[in-house]
């Protein structure tokens, strides 16, 4: 892996762990709620800390290496193209769970889900592309 896409996962990895916990765990907790099946997830002081900070570096990995072989140069385009990942990728998660898991009780948690996803998405693109039109190939 180039040093660039390494760093670039780091920072995108932080971001959607903040942005993630923003929009996850504060603004749209209670709406979250009243649409999923909330006795499937931990309470907060139960969470795998590691765990979660794993996972989104991952997922800031996964974007920035993505977003690396699109050639993306700028935050606006990274935004764009995080945007698209965030919606087919949350459209196959969702839909997926939503018809084989009691994870969801209605499809509003789905939207609800899908949406955010693209903004978070964009976002953690957005900062990718940034750091990507700062730095040389």
């Amino acid at each position: 892996m180039k040093t660039k896409t390494l760093i670039a996962g780091i920072i995108g990895g932080a971001i959607a762990f903040f942005i993630g916990w923003a929009l996850y765990g504060i603004v749209f907790s209670s709406i979250m709620e009243a649409h999923t099946n909330v006795s499937i997830f931990k309470k907060d002081e139960e969470m795998i800390f590691w765990a979660m900070i794993a996972s989104n570096l991952f997922w800031g990995w996964a974007i920035a290496i993505i977003l690396d072989w699109a050639h993306c140069k700028s935050f606006g385009d990274g935004m764009i193209k995080g945007a698209f990942l965030g919606l087919f990728i949350g459209l196959s998660f969702d839909l997926g769970i939503y018809g084989m898991a009691n994870w969801f009780n209605d499809l509003t948690g789905v939207g609800l889900d899908i949406l955010l996803n693209i903004i978070m998405n964009a976002l953690v693109g957005g900062v990718i592309g940034w750091y990507y039109s700062r730095t040389k190939a």
